[in-house]
C-alpha cells in the first residue's frame, strides 16, 4: 500500500500523515539523527541559496559551493558530534522544559545578527519564544526586542576601554554587568517590531544579580498591569528573582528601587522552550571568557540551564595575525576559552 508522502487532506485545517517505512523500524537514536539532519539543512538552506550567485569584479570572481548543505567542518568529519544538542531539543518538544544556548560574537552579531535567524528556527521547531538574555545597558539595541534604561545605569565591560571596566571581574554569563546610581531606576522592553514572529512573545521574566550592599527592590509591571514586587537580596553571590506571567506580555517595565546590585542580565522567555541568547562582544577576539569568574560565570549557567555554546570570533584578530607562530597563539589561546565551557559539561558550537 502507498500512501501519499504529504498525507490525505481531510478537512481545510485537518491532514492525515503516514509514517515511513524508515520511521517505523529505524531504532530511536536513528530518529533523533534523522532530527538533526534536517534542523542542520534547514538551518543552512536559505542562506546558501541568498549567497550563492557568483559576485564578480573586474579582476577576482568568487563562487559559493551551494552544493554544500553546510558548509560546517565537523571534527573527523563526524556530525554525530551535534546529535546530543539535537536529542536535548527533541526532548523540550515533547516532554517540557526550558533550556539555552548562548551566542556569543563581535561585532558582526550585535542587534541580534544571525541569532535572531538561530533562534527563530529553533524554537519553530522545538518550540519556545522571546528573545532570552538582555542587557540592562546594550552595547547595541537589538532587533528582536526595543529597549530603554533610566540614564542613572552604568555599563560595565570585561573587553573595551579600561574607563567601563569593573574593579573586579564579576561580569556574569553576558560578559558585562550594569549598576543604577542613586535610589531609582528603571528598565523598559517592549515587542521589537523587526523580529521574528515567534520570539516575539515573553511569559517568564528573570533577573540575574548579585552582590549588592543592601536590601533593594524591584516591581515589575507587563502591560500595564503591576505583577508585583520581588526583594533584591544584599550580599554575595548570584541570585535571581523571576515572574511567570498569565499571559504573554508585549510591554514590560522593571522598576528598582534601594541600592543597586550589580544586574548581570534579564531573560525574557517562554515558559518551556529553548532559549537562544545574542551576546555580542564588541572588538573582541574571544579571548575574554578567561578573564570573567568562572564561579560566577558557573553559577550563572547553572540558574540558566545553559547545554550549548555557539562562538563566533575571528574577524578582529585577523589584522594583527602575521606568522604561523601568531596563529599558533590564536589557536592555543582560544582552546583555553573553549577548556572552560567544556569543564562545565555542555556543548561548545
Amino acid at each position: 500500500m502507498v500512501f501519499p508522502p504529504k498525507g490525505i487532506a481531510i478537512t481545510e485545517s485537518f491532514t492525515l500523515y503516514f509514517p515511513t517505512v524508515e520511521e517505523i523500524f529505524l531504532p530511536k537514536a536513528r530518529k533523533h539523527n534523522i532530527v538533526a539532519e534536517k534542523m542542520i539543512q534547514t538551518l543552512t538552506r536559505d542562506t546558501v541559496e541568498a549567497i550563492a550567485t557568483p559576485v564578480v569584479d573586474d579582476k577576482i570572481e568568487f563562487v559559493i559551493d551551494s552544493t554544500d548543505a553546510t558548509r560546517l567542518h565537523y571534527p573527523n568529519n563526524n556530525k554525530a558530534v551535534l546529535y546530543p544538542l539535537f536529542e536535548l531539543l527533541d526532548s523540550v518538544k515533547h516532554h517540557g522544559g526550558l533550556i539555552r544556548i548562548l551566542h556569543y560574537g563581535d561585532s558582526q552579531i550585535e542587534e541580534d545578527r544571525m541569532t535572531g535567524v538561530i533562534r527563530a528556527r529553533l524554537q519553530q521547531e522545538f518550540g519556545g519564544s522571546g528573545p532570552g538574555l538582555m542587557c540592562p545597558v546594550p552595547v547595541a539595541v537589538p532587533m528582536s526586542m526595543q529597549h530603554w534604561w533610566s540614564d542613572n545605569f552604568e555599563r560595565y565591560v570585561v573587553f573595551g576601554n579600561y574607563w567601563d571596566q569593573a574593579d573586579h571581574n564579576r561580569y556574569g554569563v553576558m560578559c558585562a554587568f550594569s549598576k543604577y546610581e542613586g535610589n531609582s531606576a528603571s528598565l523598559s522592553f517592549k515587542e521589537g517590531r523587526l523580529s521574528f514572529e515567534v520570539s516575539r512573545r515573553v511569559e517568564r521574566v528573570k533577573i540575574l544579580y548579585g552582590y549588592g550592599e543592601s536590601l533593594a527592590e524591584v516591581t515589575l509591571i507587563a502591560d500595564g498591569v503591576p505583577q508585583g514586587m520581588r526583594l533584591l537580596r544584599a550580599g554575595p553571590g548570584l541570585h535571581s528573582v523571576t515572574w511567570t506571567l498569565d499571559s504573554s506580555a508585549k510591554e514590560l517595565k522593571l522598576q528598582f528601587s534601594g541600592k543597586s546590585p550589580e544586574i548581570y542580565a534579564v531573560a525574557l522567555d517562554a515558559k518551556t522552550g529553548v532559549c537562544v541568547d545574542n551576546i555580542p562582544i564588541r572588538g573582541s577576539s574571544g579571548l575574554d571568557f578567561t578573564k570573567v569568574d568562572s564561579a560566577l560565570l558557573a553559577e550563572c549557567i547553572r540558574e540558566l540551564n545553559v547545554r550549548a555554546v555557539i562562538l563566533q570570533f575571528g574577524g578582529n584578530v585577523v589584522p594583527v595575525i602575521r606568522s604561523q607562530k601568531d596563529l599558533d597563539w590564536y589557536r592555543q589561546t582560544f582552546a583555553k576559552q573553549l577548556s572552560i565551557f567544556k569543564v562545565l559539561g555542555f556543548i561548545s558550537l
